[in-house]
């Protein structure tokens, strides 16, 4: 591989790890924060399901901001799954799984990733909970996950959760705006420049819209400037 070539992979690297986390909403997360308080006063709760979801929150909150505390609380989880008592529905083993698979995401460990999301996908199926949305979002991680280990596998799951979402969520930016962008990201990751900066180019306009996800748009346009530094140094200056 040429030396240009392969600093053009490490700088596209670089930025999807800047990018890098499950799809989640900014101000979900802030929201999920603020609850931290009333979920601990949650946990020796009587009600079981209170307490599982209190559990899950707590999860998912650490998981943004300190993953070893996530860590804790996902072992939690797993232990009221095993417990005498627990009723273990779908909806409670969709949850768990899609928190363990943003936890192996974080982690970098893809097999492990890509292993739980599957499982979540397909409890959330099973419970009846698996709307437009949420499904699109898992078609994202999945992607995404692919993508950080350049397995082509990754445009499968992006391509599938871009035409999901032009079928049944036509006006959605957020999610859209993210699966075009890493489309244009895949694209990038195998030299194929007109690609990447069509997908690219769409997937920031989208973004920049809908004022969502600075650090993507951040990372679009660095990459954008880094192609042109190759392939037409006046314009990447």
């Amino acid at each position: 591989m040429k030396k240009t070539s392969m600093m053009h992979q490490s700088f596209l690297m670089l930025l999807l790890i800047i990018a890098f986390g499950p799809f989640t909403y900014s101000q979900d997360i802030i929201q999920d924060l603020s609850k931290t308080p009333e979920y601990k006063r949650n946990l020796n709760a009587g009600d079981d399901s209170l307490r599982f979801y209190s559990i899950a929150g707590l999860a998912k909150n650490y998981l943004n901001v300190n993953i070893d505390s996530s860590d804790y609380y996902i072992g939690l989880l797993q232990s009221e799954l095993k417990g005498e008592n627990s009723v273990n529905s779908d909806r409670r083993l969709a949850a768990y799984y899609g928190l363990k698979g943003n936890y192996y995401h974080k982690k970098f460990q893809i097999d492990s990733a890509v292993k739980n999301y599957q499982k979540a996908l397909v409890y959330y199926e099973k419970s009846g909970d698996l709307t437009t949305l949420l499904e699109a979002k898992y078609l994202y991680n999945l992607g995404f996950v692919y993508l950080l280990a350049g397995n082509d596998s990754s445009l499968n799951y992006l391509q599938k959760g871009k035409e999901l979402l032009e079928e049944k969520e036509p006006n959605e930016t957020q999610i859209y705006g993210s699966i075009i962008s890493y489309i244009g990201f895949y694209y990038g990751q195998r030299e194929q420049n007109e690609l990447a900066l069509e997908y690219l180019n769409k997937g920031y306009d989208l973004l920049n819209e809908a004022n969502f996800n600075v650090s993507l748009q951040i990372s679009i346009q660095s990459y954008i400037a880094n192609i042109f530094r190759f392939t037409d140094p006046a314009r990447g200056m």
